[in-house]
C-alpha cells in the first residue's frame, strides 16, 4: 500500500468493527451479510451461525452471489485475510463494507458465542443465508 500511495494513485481505507459492534449487529434487526473469507476446514471446525464461506483469493473475482446493497461484514481468524478480502469487494462496488477487528477468535474472546445462552437459539436471524431472511 505504502508503493502505492507514494506513486499518487487513489488510495481508500476499509472500515472496521469491534467485536461488541459485531455482536450488536448480530443480535440487532438490521439486515446485513456475514461473509466467514477462512479455508473450509476453519469454516467447518467453528463458525458463527448464518455466516458464508468464500475464502478471500475467491473474491478477486465479483461475487455473484452476493448483494453489493447490502452491509456486509467480513471476519477471518484474526482480521487479516478479512481486511485484503474488504478490499475486493470494495473494488467490486460494495460500498457499506465492514472488517470484524480480531475476526472469529476477537469475537470469542470477547464473550461473545455463536448462540444465544438464555433462549439457545442461534443469533443472526436477520443474517442473509440462502437467499432468505
Amino acid at each position: 500500500a505504502f508503493a502505492w500511495s507514494r506513486t499518487g494513485r487513489p488510495t481508500a481505507h476499509v472500515c472496521t468493527i469491534s467485536p461488541d459492534e459485531l455482536n450488536a449487529m448480530m443480535t440487532g434487526e438490521d439486515l446485513f451479510e456475514l461473509l466467514d473469507v477462512r479455508a473450509p476446514a476453519e469454516f467447518a471446525s467453528s463458525h458463527l451461525d448464518g455466516a458464508r464461506n468464500i475464502q478471500t483469493a475467491d473474491l478477486r473475482e465479483k461475487p455473484r452471489d452476493l448483494d453489493p446493497s447490502l452491509p456486509t461484514v467480513v471476519m477471518c481468524s484474526s482480521g487479516n485475510r478479512s481486511s485484503t478480502a474488504a478490499s475486493f469487494l470494495e473494488q467490486h462496488g460494495f460500498t457499506n463494507v465492514l472488517n470484524a477487528a480480531g475476526g472469529y477468535a476477537g469475537y470469542k474472546a470477547a464473550g461473545h458465542s455463536e448462540s444465544c445462552a438464555v433462549c439457545a437459539l442461534p443469533h443472526g436471524p436477520r443474517l442473509v443465508e440462502d437467499g432468505r431472511e
